[in-house]
């Protein structure tokens, strides 16, 4: 009677346990911290709505996760704290981060989200050739602080003295229409979507030279658990399956 008894509790109670675990698993993305910048049209806030391509992707991550997350988790900061905090701060996802050489052993790594090209932009009225690194060192460079494009021009040996740092695309923008810089080193896509929003015409400005191609990645504290990471990459992973 007692074994009776407890195979019709198991019975009973099974279904629960096995709706208790999925909902623990999914609740288990509630651990992670989601920090992203103004990094249009990647993603941006505008109106007091978060927007972009990456923010679209990671909502859709979300639904195949089974997790009831959304805009609201997501939380804008200039990219230097956001950078730090990546870094320093256990569960933090940081996303649109350029995966570089120099980056891989300081995050764990989520994507890719999309391809990415990082590149010297001037005036196209400046009559400026870029042929050289040495080239470069001749001008003044503007670069987001901790930005892949401040990292690279490091990298290629231009001096600190060379390069004006600032806490927003959008203020260097602002910085090359004025002529307080000579060139902005950034992502591509992004440089430009900052000099239409300024009012510019994209075609006053040229590609002086490509820094680097790679790809945008969500980028995540390296202590984090391998299982968790492993449960966001599913996710992409059944979006980019889902879109075929």
């Amino acid at each position: 009677m007692k074994t009776r008894f407890t195979v019709l509790l198991a019975l009973v109670l099974s279904p629960w346990f096995i709706s208790y675990s999925y909902v623990a698993k999914a609740d288990a993305l509630g651990e992670l911290s989601f920090i992203t910048e103004n990094y249009a049209p990647f993603n941006y806030q505008k109106g007091g709505q978060i927007r972009g391509s990456s923010v679209e992707l990671l909502l859709k991550m979300f639904k195949h996760a089974g997790t009831d997350r959304g805009l609201g988790d997501i939380e804008v900061m200039n990219w230097a704290r956001g950078y730090n905090l990546a870094q320093t701060k256990l569960n933090t996802v940081l996303f649109s981060t350029t995966r570089t050489k120099s980056r891989e052993d300081l995050f764990k790594w989520v994507g890719p989200i999309s391809p990415t090209k990082i590149l010297i932009i001037g005036k196209r009225e400046s009559n400026i050739t870029v042929n050289s690194n040495e080239d470069l060192k001749r001008y003044r460079i503007g670069a987001v602080r901790d930005d892949i494009g401040e990292l690279l021009l490091l990298r290629n040996g231009i001096g600190s003295d060379n390069i004006y740092r600032t806490n927003s695309s959008k203020t260097t923008a602002k910085m090359l229409i004025a002529n307080r810089i000579d060139l902005w080193a950034y992502e591509g896509s992004v440089a430009f979507f900052n000099l239409r929003e300024q009012g510019e015409d994209p075609n006053d400005y040229k590609t002086l030279k490509v820094l680097e191609e790679s790809h945008l990645y969500f980028a995540i504290q390296k202590d984090t658990s391998d299982e968790l990471v492993t449960r966001l990459q599913r996710a992409l992973d059944e979006v980019r399956t889902a879109e075929k």
